[in-house]
């Protein structure tokens, strides 16, 4: 017994972190990327989702607690062989409520925080990458619309700013120290770097190119001049009719801004 180490899995350390106020899921993050089969024991994910991701009192989970939620997902829908594990995060993301999609709707960008770095929409961007992951690369800009629901401004951002971004930061805990008789191990908290992947690239590209169609902007005027405007000044897409009439070969969503 002696020379046996015991394994805490995903389980055990979410109950630990569950201690904390907020939580912190520092340790389960760095896990996603080391042992990911761990999370798909126990109803971990569904658990996470239930008391963290649809938690509104951010005294308990905050908006670190909540990107560190997704990107736990993020990580374990990056191995395209593991079908199986997309399609449980698939049913995991199922569980979102309608306070999480309108805390996401609210996501604030623009401007500077305290530290004088322009504001992200840092949650929209978390989530494109878990479904980009989780649906095979294969998302259309309709599909990125409605997960901005419907604000091109904050789909843009998110998309370049990924781009930009070109790879992922999360923090681990390592050991820097062992023990020693009498002295206990000493530990470090350290930042990895996971470049993303060329097929997240090439579909954050086919997103991107989605916006250049002229016909995606024209698509928001109204047909009809009297027609009322959205909250945030805009009208949603496919609300002009098609032009391309009876012999055009096509319909409304060939000239939409899908990629």
């Amino acid at each position: 017994m002696a020379g046996r180490r015991m394994s805490l899995g995903a389980k055990w350390q979410l109950d630990a972190a569950l201690l904390s106020m907020p939580v912190d899921l520092t340790t389960l993050v760095s896990m996603s990327l080391t042992d990911p089969e761990a999370f798909f024991k126990d109803d971990c994910l569904h658990r996470m989702v239930k008391i963290l991701l649809n938690e509104s009192n951010s005294k308990r989970s905050d908006h670190n607690t909540k990107l560190d939620v997704l990107t736990i997902l993020a990580n374990l829908a990056k191995d395209q062989k593991n079908e199986e594990a997309r399609d449980e995060i698939k049913v995991v993301l199922g569980g979102c409520n309608e306070w999480f999609d309108e805390y996401l709707t609210s996501e604030p960008i623009g401007g500077q925080d305290e530290h004088g770095m322009p504001i992200e929409p840092e949650m929209h961007k978390s989530m494109l990458l878990v479904l980009s992951r989780v649906y095979d690369y294969s998302l259309k800009t309709e599909d990125l619309l409605d997960l901005t629901n419907g604000n091109r401004q904050i789909a843009l951002i998110t998309v370049v700013s990924l781009l930009e971004d070109g790879e992922t930061y999360t923090t681990e805990l390592a050991q820097r120290k062992g023990a020693q008789p009498g002295q206990v191990a000493q530990w470090e908290r350290k930042l990895v770097c996971e470049r993303y992947e060329r097929e997240l690239v090439l579909q954050l590209c086919r997103l991107l190119r989605g916006f250049t169609h002229p016909t995606a902007y024209f698509s928001s005027m109204p047909s009809n001049p009297k027609q009322p405007a959205m909250a945030d000044g805009e009208y949603r897409l496919g609300d002009m009719p098609s032009t391309s009439g009876g012999g055009g070969g096509g319909d409304e969503g060939e000239l939409a801004l899908y990629s």
